[in-house]
């Protein structure tokens, strides 16, 4: 696990946030990104979570480049971490 002032440093440009990380460290994020910190309304994880955020964002005019767009995970989703106990026969 990277802690979230390491995993937010050296972002230079504006990057949305959302998740409940985005929430717990939100003061931290917003002391080292400063403006370029954009935290969704949205906290749940969920393909339609970012889908109400491109819909916000298209009706604002800030339509970004498909290229440009990529998450970055903080941590193993559950199902990545249980995997390796799943496969070793840990249950």
């Amino acid at each position: 696990m990277i802690p979230p002032a390491r995993a937010v440093h050296g972002i230079g440009e504006p990057c949305v946030l959302m998740g409940d990380g985005a929430l717990a460290y939100q003061d931290l994020i917003k002391a080292e990104l400063g403006p370029l910190a954009v935290f969704a309304n949205q906290h749940v994880i969920r393909a339609s979570s970012v889908g109400h955020i491109a819909l916000e964002r298209f009706l604002a005019h800030q339509i970004d480049s498909i290229e440009a767009i990529e998450p970055l995970y903080l941590r193993k989703s559950d199902a990545e971490k249980n995997l390796k106990t799943c496969i070793s026969g840990e249950l």
